[in-house]
């Protein structure tokens, strides 16, 4: 009987704890205290955290707030209110996951819906990766930033929280992200312009919404280079808008996308597995969508 009591008064402890709801379950533990300050600076964001159901927080650790702010009293940081309600939203995925898969890729959507910080149709993606190894999983968000989880996940009434490593990054505008990876295609393709289906003038990447970008890789650049030199501004236009595509595409390399899609330019490309690889039309794909910005996603292609 007192065994018996005793798997009683567990079961009953651990369901209380996953009735918590989150911002009491974050309160429990003292290694997301800096988390949980950004979260409860206002009352209405608080308000509307609480009513969340379904979903994942990617919670980073208060190590993660000390390599991002440089500071461990995180109290004494002046914070812009909508830049950190931004990044906290980011940080928030649409759906429970207790684990992410093994080895396998995903595009998730975040609760960071389009605004200044975003602008992809169901909310700004954050991907993710399970390690094929050990438990853990990797998350790429804006720049390249790279999150791993750390420890187990834990349950709340509405949903699940992993702790990770390191906090997400805001996707940034194309031009930022060009600028940052030192993209020898950044110029014309952040000076391009085009104009697409209901638009009524011209536009560039960073005024676009759910798009793919393939860019060419820096030595395929090189190779061309004297031709791009002598290009109208009308012809460099041309050669963007071919290489985007007016959809988020989510390309597994080792298990491709078959089929056609339309580009800015109007004509069609065809996306297809091929000995091992995915190739668009005769280019290689090189890269998953790691590189994320605030109008979709950029695959890097070999031709």
């Amino acid at each position: 009987m007192v065994f018996l009591s005793a798997i009683v008064a567990f079961c009953v402890t651990l369901v209380a704890a996953q009735d918590l709801a989150l911002i009491e379950t974050l309160k429990a533990h003292a290694e997301l205290s800096n988390l949980t300050y950004l979260l409860t600076r206002s009352q209405g964001f608080v308000s509307w955290l609480e009513g969340l159901e379904n979903v994942t927080l990617l919670a980073p650790d208060n190590n993660a707030f000390h390599q991002l702010t440089g500071t461990t009293d995180i109290t004494s940081v002046e914070v812009d209110e909508d830049a950190n309600q931004a990044l906290l939203r980011y940080h928030i995925l649409n759906g429970t996951y207790k684990s992410f898969g093994s080895g396998e890729r995903h595009s998730i959507p975040s609760l960071l819906q389009p605004s200044e910080f975003a602008n992809v149709t169901g909310g700004q993606m954050v991907v993710t990766q399970g390690s094929s190894i050990t438990t853990t999983t990797r998350f790429i968000s804006g720049l390249l930033q790279r999150s791993t989880t750390i420890g187990d996940p834990v349950e709340f009434n509405s949903g699940i929280i992993h702790v990770v490593d390191r906090a997400l990054t805001l996707p940034q505008t194309f031009t930022d992200t060009a600028d940052h990876a030192l993209f020898l295609t950044a110029g014309a393709f952040v000076e391009a312009e085009m104009t697409v289906p209901g638009s009524e003038a011209p536009q560039t990447l960073d005024q676009l919404s759910d798009i793919t970008v393939f860019l060419p890789m820096n030595h395929s650049v090189r190779e061309i280079g004297n031709l791009i030199e002598k290009m109208t501004r009308e012809d460099l236009d041309r050669v963007v808008a071919y290489h985007t595509i007016d959809q988020r595409l989510v390309i597994d390399l080792e298990e491709p996308l078959n089929g056609t899609y339309m580009t800015l330019e109007g004509s069609e490309v065809s996306i297809f597995p091929s000995n091992g690889h995915a190739f668009i039309n005769s280019a290689r794909i090189v890269s998953t969508p790691d590189w994320l910005f605030a109008g979709g996603a950029i695959y890097i292609i070999d031709g």
